[in-house]
């Protein structure tokens, strides 16, 4: 008997999803794909700190999945007003009620200012600029291209947040369109985060690695720091010990939080490491909005190469659902992904990582080259001509 799976979210997670269900012919199996997300683009977290170089512009990264792309899937253009899983009925703005068999949630996470005091106001004045979502990118490119003297500060204002290197690829981007401009020794910048060393969930190997390169660029790197307020007319971060630090300029990687709540639930969603599933029946969490933790303890980053990955998995496990068919459900998420890691002047690292190793997760850092920034070009295009082809 046909059934109907829902998949909410149409950004890297969501389209991966149907991307698999269709490797596994879900249409043959008769079954209706409804894809809920009111958003008409998205853009792939890579290209940001691109936008933000200024190599790229936020129309010329947009992904919008055609109807080609997306041939034999019901896309509904709708927000989310509510997920009831005890009823299976996701409830839209347009008072529409969708009735599920298996429920996809890759909502996502969103950026909100409004959670660090401060914040907000800093921002609308145009001293504090973040690149976590395409027109802010190009903000904080045009803020960084008029700097001239002075400080930066790269703020990571709370944890958890998508993209681990991102804050470390923007120091190094600046620095490096600093020294193109050749402004370089006018102009200090460090990094700053609660965290004890960057990317700390893949172990303090890897955390010294990338202060090595930090401190390579000139750039200041300041661990177990957590900010508590902006006070956006003086232009100083009060930290959590009661010391402040004073910026000319700040670049702030945005307070996250769950794109949506489900029944009761208002926070990450915990999913299984292996299937994705959620404790809801007939439903699977992936991406940013998924909290999933490691056999190391450690929770997986939010990055799109896991919410890739874990996309072949939710498809196999829903195709095996619908059919209470357990052979069908063998496809299970291994931890394992890739990652670039932009250090500036056309160069890019790539990061090989199994974040399912024990007993910690596991991360080789290449040398990074124009070769690799060539190929990660090559992924961006790729994904973009992918979904409108």
């Amino acid at each position: 008997m046909p059934k109907t799976i829902v998949v909410i979210g149409a950004g890297i997670g969501g389209l991966s999803v149907i991307e698999e269900l269709n490797a596994l012919n879900v249409q043959a199996l008769g079954h209706q794909v409804l894809l809920v997300d009111e958003a008409r683009s998205h853009t792939q977290g890579l290209s940001l700190p691109w936008v933000m170089r200024g190599w790229r512009r936020p129309e010329e990264v947009a992904v919008t999945p055609s109807a080609v792309a997306l041939d034999g899937i019901d896309r509904i253009r709708a927000a989310v007003a509510a997920v009831d899983p005890e009823r299976r009925v996701v409830m839209l703005d347009t008072g529409e009620d969708l009735e599920y068999h298996a429920l996809v949630i890759a909502a996502g996470a969103r950026n909100n200012l409004g959670l660090l005091p401060g914040l907000p106001e800093a921002y609308e004045s145009g001293n504090a600029v973040h690149f976590y979502a395409p027109d802010a990118a190009r903000q904080a490119h045009h803020a960084l291209d008029s700097f001239t003297d002075g400080r930066v500060i790269f703020l990571v204002t709370s944890t958890p947040y998508r993209c681990p290197v991102a804050p470390v690829e923007g120091a190094l981007l600046a620095a490096d369109l600093f020294s193109e401009a050749g402004i370089r020794d006018h102009v200090a910048i460090d990094l700053y985060t609660p965290e004890p060393h960057p990317l700390v969930s893949a172990g303090p190997v890897v955390g010294a690695q990338m202060i090595t390169m930090l401190e390579a660029a000139g750039i200041g790197f300041h661990g177990s720091r957590t900010p508590t307020a902006i006070h956006p007319h003086e232009r100083r971060i009060l930290f959590a010990d009661g010391v402040t630090e004073p910026f000319d300029l700040l670049v702030f990687v945005p307070p996250h939080e769950p794109a949506l709540a489900v029944g009761d639930h208002r926070g990450w969603i915990p999913a299984n490491p292996a299937t994705l599933e959620t404790h809801w029946p007939g439903v699977w969490a992936l991406g940013d909005i998924a909290s999933v933790t490691a056999p190391s303890g450690k929770l997986v980053p939010k990055a799109a190469t896991f919410a890739k990955s874990q996309a072949a998995a939710v498809a196999s496990q829903i195709i095996g659902h619908l059919s209470d068919d357990l052979s069908d459900r063998d496809h299970l998420f291994h931890g394992r992904g890739e990652c670039f890691v932009e250090v500036g002047a056309h160069r890019s690292g790539l990061a090989h990582i199994d974040f399912f190793a024990l007993p910690a997760p596991r991360l080789l850092l290449s040398e990074p080259s124009e070769e690799l920034h060539e190929r990660k070009q090559r992924e961006e295009s790729e994904w973009i001509h992918r979904w409108q082809r």
